[in-house]
């Protein structure tokens, strides 16, 4: 083939008719299919099979200066080795030319089975194409506000990080970062000023990290390191610690310092039951070290171990084994007793849900619940046991042990949920229970959450007749102004203070002090979790309306439950 010389001319010479249908090899009769190929929308060059240039219609002929060719030249050594290939291939061959910052799409057609000694190449800009389709691809990979590989980039290059650190005998290790606050600066500042805090925190965590290490978004809130070649423990405490202590450093945005809190579960490699087939697990194993270092309730991180596995598995467990309980009706409440103070009478009665598991003995209910809470089965657990205890209390009012109010708790999943007024009021009315002998109790912590859907959430409850109660009142961060304006009948004394209550002089303050601020709101006080004499008189100089707790009466199955109402009726 002829070697490349530089364009002595170019198509923008007029080039005639008849000399475009000779150089085409098209019949002189049919100079319209000549003129067709002359003025079709997409370039169109013939290259003869030695590279030398036999024809360019006027869109290629933008193409020519480009590309440093003219009619009769040959074309260049990278042109000729596509050509050569189209005629090997006896058929079509695609590929792009670039130059500066064009972008050329070239389709080669040859047929050597007809004997044809030329190339047809058919040439379209595609320049803004190509940029879309970066643009596109960069999308599918990346997060769009930091730039960082987003969570299906972060899966592949773990994947391959991890098939060469097996191949290599090397370490790393997947640290997963979760973020606290950045919703608060959404609502109070806008989602503009949040995007920014975010690209602050990208930043920071790209400049801890080393140009062989990967960072990446996984989802608004939460971000992953990979650690490459992390030869010890000690390693990548360095790391989490001085991830944890950078992102804890307050961030100024428009003259606004925030905090953000920070909590981080990293799994390492090689560990037993990870392979370079199965990177996904050492996600699965920081997510689930992230979950400890969240339920701890404090900011700081924590390593992946097999124990939590295996407690994970055995939550797993329960949970399947809960949703046949409820199904099966395995489950039971016991109740206990509330002695009003002013009259003596046993006024009502709190419904516990206990769990006699076939297998695996007494289940706690600080165990079941929260497993309960943090899947589906709450819903139905609650709306079991809202219906069983309203029964219980229809038929013990009925049976002459009352007027008795059964109170009965609801979670926060509960609280929240679309169809609790409907459950409420089904209930009601498939047990014939009088709405003022049932009493809801919601956490204090429940209610001050969103204090505003909070309130009318409780209007709705108050509507239907039922009374309002404040559990473990104290514990949390009540604001007076939103408790007074809740439609709220109650407010129960955590146990935690009543504790509190000794024979010193100075015990007992946080109790008084609810005692005085809940009758000065015209609430009643109950407190829970008296266990002695001592705390029992104090309370009842204090007024306070209602106790509960062991020095009373335990929690009671509903048949010693009704045997102990009735003595204690007969014995008044």
């Amino acid at each position: 083939m002829s070697g490349y010389r530089p364009a002595i001319q170019t198509l923008s010479l007029v080039v005639g008719e008849d000399d475009l249908s000779e150089l085409m090899g098209l019949a002189s009769a049919d100079n319209s299919l000549a003129r067709t190929a002359h003025e079709m929308p997409l370039g169109l060059l013939r290259v003869s099979r030695d590279g030398i240039l036999l024809f360019a219609n006027m869109v290629a002929s933008k193409l020519l200066p480009l590309a440093h060719l003219s009619l009769g030249e040959p074309v260049s050594e990278e042109w000729c080795t596509l050509i050569e290939l189209a005629f090997e291939t006896n058929g079509k061959i695609k590929r792009d030319w670039r130059h500066e910052d064009k972008t050329f799409e070239m389709s080669l057609t040859a047929d050597g089975g007809t004997g044809a000694d030329f190339v047809d190449i058919y040439t379209r800009d595609v320049t803004a194409l190509r940029a879309t389709e970066k643009f596109a691809q960069r999308a599918a990979y990346h997060d769009t506000l930091t730039g960082l590989a987003n969570r299906t980039l972060f899966q592949t290059l773990l994947t391959q990080m991890v098939g060469v650190a097996e191949r290599k005998q090397t370490s790393l290790a997947v640290h997963i970062i979760s973020l606290s606050g950045v919703m608060d600066i959404n609502q109070t500042k806008g989602h503009q000023t949040g995007d920014k805090f975010i690209g602050v925190i990208a930043e920071r965590l790209t400049s801890l990290v080393g140009s062989e290490d990967a960072v990446a978004r996984l989802s608004g809130i939460q971000f992953a390191i990979i650690q490459w070649d992390a030869k010890s423990r000690d390693d990548v405490d360095e790391l989490a610690n001085r991830v944890f202590e950078t992102i804890s450093n307050p961030i100024v945005i428009d003259d606004d310092a925030r905090h953000v809190g920070v909590r981080m579960g990293v799994a390492v490699y090689p560990e037993p039951g990870v392979t370079d087939k199965m990177p996904h697990e050492l996600i699965r194993r920081a997510e689930i070290a992230l979950g400890y270092a969240k339920a701890e309730n404090d900011y700081g991180y924590r390593f992946y171990e097999t124990q939590m596995n295996d407690e994970i598995e055995r939550r797993h467990a329960i949970e399947a084994e809960l949703a046949v309980a409820i199904e099966n009706d395995e489950l039971e409440l016991h109740f206990q007793p509330k002695l009003n103070l002013s009259t003596g009478r046993i006024g009502g009665m709190e419904a516990l849900v206990r769990w006699m598991h076939p297998e695996r003995g007494f289940m706690s209910p600080a165990e079941f619940i929260p497993i309960a809470e943090k899947s589906s089965l709450i819903i139905p657990l609650g709306r079991w046991v809202l219906f069983d205890a309203c029964r219980r209390a229809k038929e013990w009012n009925d049976n002459g042990l009352g007027p008795l109010k059964i109170a009965v708790n609801l979670s926060a999943v509960q609280f929240g949920d679309e169809g609790l007024i409907d459950d409420i009021e089904r209930t009601l009315r498939e047990t014939g229970l009088e709405a003022k002998y049932l009493e809801l109790e919601i956490t204090e912590t429940v209610a001050m959450d969103d204090a505003d859907t909070a309130a009318e959430t409780f209007e709705k409850i108050a509507a239907l007749g039922v009374s309002l109660s404040i559990d473990d009142f104290g514990t949390g961060y009540s604001s007076l102004s939103y408790l007074k304006s809740f439609p709220v009948q109650r407010i129960k004394i955590d146990k935690a203070f009543v504790d509190d209550i000794s024979a010193e002089e100075d015990s007992g303050v946080i109790a008084r002090a609810v005692t005085t601020m809940g009758h000065s709101f015209g609430m009643d006080i109950t407190a829970e979790g008296v266990e002695t004499e001592e705390q029992m008189d104090f309370l009842g100089r204090l007024n306070c309306e209602e106790v509960q707790g062991y020095y009373f009466s335990k929690p009671l199955p509903a048949a010693q439950f009704e045997t102990f109402t009735r003595n204690f009726i007969a014995a008044a």
